[in-house]
């Protein structure tokens, strides 16, 4: 029923939108069904809601080699000739980032040993609600009145 509910107010919020783009659509949806996908596995690898099969540590140590394999094809793909330099002028802004990721993903690890996939994607909408909400109250970014019952 919550499932239900959430796709029902997502559909409610975007329908009528101004800025409504399909390509931007699929790439939400594809986007939100990796996360499910990922969300579901870790929850099988962990072992979330019961015993834990494997710690977070352990867990974000098997998993960051090969995230950052698909990061380095990309971004060879994407390569640009400015991209060292901007990394030695930038330096101070990539430590504490890339320290910060590597927190979150073991703070999502050890979520996901405490409860379920559903409950950790709940706990997902749950953040855009405060998101939309702290940028439509503090930014003064516009949100219609559908989009604000919808969501």
């Amino acid at each position: 029923f919550i499932v239900l509910w959430i796709i029902t107010s997502s559909c409610a919020a975007i329908s009528g939108e101004f800025a409504f783009h399909w390509a931007g659509f699929f790439l939400q949806l594809t986007g939100q069904l990796c996360e499910c996908t990922r969300a579901v596995l870790m929850e099988m690898i962990l072992g979330g809601g019961s015993q834990s099969k494997m710690d977070p540590l352990s867990y974000t140590l098997l998993l960051a080699p090969s995230c950052m394999m698909s990061l380095l094809v990309l971004s060879a793909m994407t390569w640009d000739d400015r991209i060292p330099e901007r990394l030695i002028n930038c330096w101070h802004y990539l430590v504490p980032n890339t320290i910060l990721a590597i927190v979150l993903n073991l703070v999502l690890a050890t979520c996901l040993t405490r409860m379920t996939a559903m409950g950790f994607l709940i706990c997902g909408v749950v953040k855009d609600i405060v998101l939309v909400t702290v940028s439509a109250v503090v930014f003064r970014e516009q949100v219609r009145y559908q989009q604000l019952y919808a969501f």
